[in-house]
């Protein structure tokens, strides 16, 4: 037993499936993803740059808060955290995010019940040994040992959460 949409393109020589399910084939058919892909809407476009630009400007204000951030850790801690030049800082920078990114969240997963233990503190340890290993990297940044680290890594979670606040 047919249907009554597959009778109709039966008679006109169509199967339903090249129609599509309103029975319109061609460009004009909202269905047909070929025509879709040929002319990208500009509006579309213009919409998906400003929102590349968005995450890449966010991401440069965000590299270059933890810079300060170092930087003020730096002279806050003269003799514990020694940064060789500002553009030494953005390089660390770069490095503790890349840690951030990927060891963060192994430690964090392997300390999860010194975490619950601690109501969450033990996260500050965490934050401390990604930022003493990021220091290791002869990158222009020495730690003196893990307790400036600990400020080091206080300082700059301080300044990345007022950053973040401010660029949300």
């Amino acid at each position: 037993m047919r249907g009554v949409g597959a009778g109709r393109s039966a008679q006109r020589g169509t199967s339903a499936a090249a129609t599509g399910p309103r029975g319109a084939a061609g460009p004009h058919n909202p269905d047909n993803a070929l025509a879709r892909s040929a002319a990208p809407n500009p509006e579309e476009v213009r919409s998906e740059k400003r929102l590349l630009f968005l995450v890449v400007q966010r991401f440069a204000l965000r590299l270059l808060a933890t810079a300060v951030a170092v930087l003020l850790a730096s002279y806050l801690f003269p003799n514990l955290i020694v940064v060789e030049s500002p553009a030494r800082a953005v390089v660390f920078a770069i490095v503790l995010g890349i840690l951030n990114a990927f060891l963060r969240p192994i430690l964090l997963l392997l300390t999860l019940p010194l975490n619950l233990l601690t109501l969450g503190l033990f996260t500050l340890v965490v934050n401390a040994i990604v930022f003493w290993i990021a220091s290791g990297f002869d990158i222009g940044v020495s730690v003196h040992d893990f307790g400036a680290a600990f400020l080091g890594a206080l300082v700059v979670s301080a300044v990345s959460f007022v950053a973040s606040r401010m660029l949300t």
